[in-house]
């Protein structure tokens, strides 16, 4: 699987929007910083795109949102396919709403 985009917000980490585009950056990339940097956050969103869950993070993904918000992530299995996760959050509703996209058809599972 290879990683090529993600956006989010609304998180207790990054409550307002992040942007990453892992295809300006080079074929490997190592995630470094301080503590509190955001590196396990950045994982975990990757994770909560695909499996709609934080894993080192207990409880609901709603629960992980201080606001409404959403995680966005591009990525593929092969070259010619890509897809795009969309989660959307609203913790106040207790509400996550998840979205499948592939380049040939408009959504490929969701609501």
């Amino acid at each position: 699987m290879k990683i090529h985009h993600i956006r989010h917000a609304g998180s207790h980490a990054f409550p307002t929007e992040i942007s990453v585009d892992f295809d300006r950056l080079p074929e490997l990339v190592a995630i470094v910083g301080p503590n509190g940097a955001g590196k396990s956050t950045l994982l975990d969103l990757i994770t909560g795109a695909l499996y709609l869950s934080f894993p080192y993070r207990p409880g609901p993904l709603h629960g992980q949102f201080t606001r409404k918000g959403f995680i966005e992530l591009t990525w593929s299995l092969s070259m010619n396919i890509r897809y795009r996760s969309v989660v959307k959050v609203d913790p106040d509703a207790s509400k996550v709403e998840a979205t499948l996209f592939d380049n040939v058809t408009p959504h490929l599972a969701g609501p």
